[in-house]
């Protein structure tokens, strides 16, 4: 597999990224110089305001959300399941001119127990997903055994965290694990609001029921208070009609 290096910037930092040859979604990273400026400046802006235990990229793909929090000594978990993306950001995390020790990048997907999957890849890495009803253009898929880990598995013993979920259309799995196993002093999280799985919504609901929870496009926004609201069951659905993402907090003050 060959790589070469694309330049990105967030944040008016430039970063190296190694990226697969093969892939589109390299070309895509290249000819912007960075796909997801606002979400991956309030990312940095959650991982450097909250002392958390742990930090978890899930769906880590060349590491746009990953390398502009690498020089935060937290605990950093990053999941990228594709296995040629996996050395790819694993070359750009050895590249880094500072100690990595903190950092751990794991080739598995995340979900809500283990075993092994299928993993469907298309054409472009940043859409592949372990259910096929969730991948755009179908006709370009190639399949790959995966390891998939339950998310538990990594907040044992673990009172308090941050998380950004990107795992196309399977967001609900881990939020509703999370949410089984809830005995966290406070966490952070921000994931793909996508609409894929539409009989799922009511998982996403049932975890935002009752937290505070602010919608997000692309531009970066600034994390306050006033700037989030408590989600209400069967009343809050509306106001994130327009929101790429989600952020999500437990007993978190941004005073």
């Amino acid at each position: 597999m060959e790589m070469k290096k694309v330049k990105v910037e967030y944040c008016g930092i430039e970063y190296d990224l190694f990226c697969s040859t093969t892939d589109s979604r390299t070309n895509l990273v290249s000819g912007r110089r960075g796909t997801q400026e606002g979400k991956v400046c309030t990312w940095v802006d959650m991982v450097s305001k909250l002392k958390s235990n742990r930090v978890f990229d899930i769906g880590s793909n060349y590491g746009e959300f990953l390398l502009p929090i690498a020089n935060i000594k937290r605990q950093i978990y990053a999941f990228e399941p594709i296995k040629d993306v996996q050395n790819c950001l694993t070359k750009s995390v050895e590249s880094l001119p500072f100690d990595t020790n903190h950092i751990s990048v794991i080739q598995s997907a995340i979900s809500d127990e283990t075993k092994m999957s299928v993993l469907n890849i298309p054409q472009s890495s940043g859409n592949a997903s372990l259910d096929i009803n969730c991948v755009k253009h179908r006709n370009t898929v190639v399949t790959q055994d995966v390891e998939q880990h339950d998310i538990h598995y990594y907040l044992k013993d673990c009172k308090n965290f941050v998380m950004k979920i990107d795992v196309e259309g399977l967001e609900y799995k881990i939020l509703n694990r999370i949410m089984e196993k809830d005995n966290f002093d406070w966490y952070c999280i921000m994931f793909e609001f996508n609409r894929f799985n539409h009989d799922k919504n009511n998982v996403i609901e049932d975890f935002l029921d009752g937290k505070q929870v602010m919608g997000i496009g692309s531009h970066r926004l600034e994390l306050k208070n006033e700037n989030f609201f408590t989600y209400s069951k069967d009343n809050s659905w509306g106001k994130l009609n327009d929101a790429h993402d989600i952020i999500v907090c437990k007993n978190i003050n941004w005073s």
